[in-house]
């Protein structure tokens, strides 16, 4: 797919077990909280809480140049019902293990430190022989939640199974908010989107795919993502430097990408609910595993719930919810030039309340001009990031 060919010989294989993680648990009104804050939208006027909900599991695969799509396997877990993706990744020599968020919609390597230590592993540069500070690098981040991290950045390898990654930007949080403190669930951010986006100054720092490609650790400059529902029994993973033709349930769709503002967004016009279609206000859409919900703009969201018997607007959960034994139709959602279908237990976050309403993975974005299409859309499909080719490729999945 990729327009280069990056080989390296003498890299190995290496497979990383699944851990389970019992620290983190929310429900879907903390997955849009979290939206919302990313993007910066208010959903609706009543806000959002918090709460709890149950766990499950996907698996990263990260691909050797020379070597099959699997030959690397770095195992994942998934925390309260596809909320985050966390991936055991070890930064330093001889390295921490850090569980991080992969997101395609943030750009930095990010990881707390000792300010951060109550219940996170922490990466701690003093302990890391091959640890160098950049000289007057620091970086910051605020969101409207008025959450906020801030901190230096230091040289240092990063390693995905045997991927080795040389002088990668590591930046260090040497001050966080509690909100930060609190959130449990892993520690730190691998970012997968453009390097456009990094706030590192007065230089920024290139994201690790990026030196993954310039490094030539490689076969293809593009990475791919399966993601699987809480409930399912497949496991699910990234890909890195090549396809994986057995998650191929259906052929590959491409559509191009505008990374303009350094995310992964491409075409996505409308969709169909049993045969009826209804336009995206805006007809674009990023893709973010970092998101777990898929957000539509307000007046979308509003007419996808009406095809739902029983779906309101919760005031207190700050989200649509509906009956969990709701008759669900035919849902697809366009990408490119295709629509994709989602699967019933996708429309559903979490587990039902003890009114038996479930809270739906489709929410409002409020005025937001695009749509983002989260893990509940993700989750339906095999994604390729082309980044070499600046394309988007999507395969139908036919299993939960």
């Amino acid at each position: 797919m990729s327009s280069a060919n990056l080989l390296n010989a003498d890299a190995k294989p290496a497979t990383l077990h699944l851990k389970k993680n019992d620290k983190f648990s929310h429900t879907g009104s903390y997955g849009l909280a979290k939206a919302a804050k990313r993007y910066g939208f208010d959903a609706n006027p009543q806000g959002f809480i918090f709460a709890s909900k149950g766990p499950g599991s996907v698996v990263l695969r990260a691909n050797i140049a020379g070597q099959t799509a699997d030959a690397t396997e770095v195992e994942t877990q998934n925390i309260g019902n596809d909320l985050e993706y966390v991936v055991d990744v070890k930064v330093g020599t001889p390295g921490v293990t850090l569980q991080l968020d992969f997101d395609t919609v943030s750009f930095s390597s990010s990881e707390l430190s000792d300010h951060a230590r109550k219940g996170h592993d922490i990466y701690d540069p003093s302990k890391s022989s091959t640890s160098k500070k950049i000289d007057g690098a620091t970086w910051q981040i605020y969101y409207g939640d008025s959450s906020w991290a801030k901190g230096v950045v230091y040289d240092d390898t990063l390693q995905l199974g045997d991927l080795v990654i040389k002088n990668q930007g590591i930046e260090a949080a040497s001050s966080v908010s509690n909100q930060f403190v609190q959130d449990q669930g892993n520690d730190g951010l691998l970012g997968l989107a453009f390097d456009k986006l990094n706030t590192v100054k007065p230089n920024p720092v290139k994201t690790p795919f990026t030196n993954l490609v310039n490094q030539k650790l490689l076969k293809q400059a593009l990475f791919t993502v399966k993601l699987v529902n809480w409930q399912s029994l497949e496991k699910g993973f990234y890909t890195f430097g090549a396809i994986d033709e057995t998650a191929l349930q259906n052929p590959l769709s491409y559509t191009p990408i505008d990374n303009t503002d350094g995310f992964w967004k491409h075409k996505a016009t409308s969709f169909i609910i049993d045969g009826a279609e209804t336009k995206i206000p805006g007809g674009m859409a990023i893709s973010g595993t970092g998101t777990s919900l898929l957000i539509l703009p307000a007046r979308a969201v509003q007419a996808f719930y009406t095809s739902i018997p029983g779906a309101r607007l919760d005031q207190n959960l700050g989200g649509y919810v509906f009956p969990e034994n709701a008759v669900l139709p035919i849902v697809t959602f366009g990408a490119g030039d295709q629509q994709y279908t989602i699967h019933p237990e996708n429309i559903k976050y979490g587990q039902p309340d003890s009114n038996g309403n479930v809270f739906g993975a489709v929410q409002s974005g409020g005025t937001l001009p695009f749509a983002i299409y989260g893990d509940a859309f993700l989750k339906n499909v095999y994604v390729v990031f082309d980044y070499g080719n600046n394309q988007i490729g999507f395969s139908q999945r036919d299993t939960l």
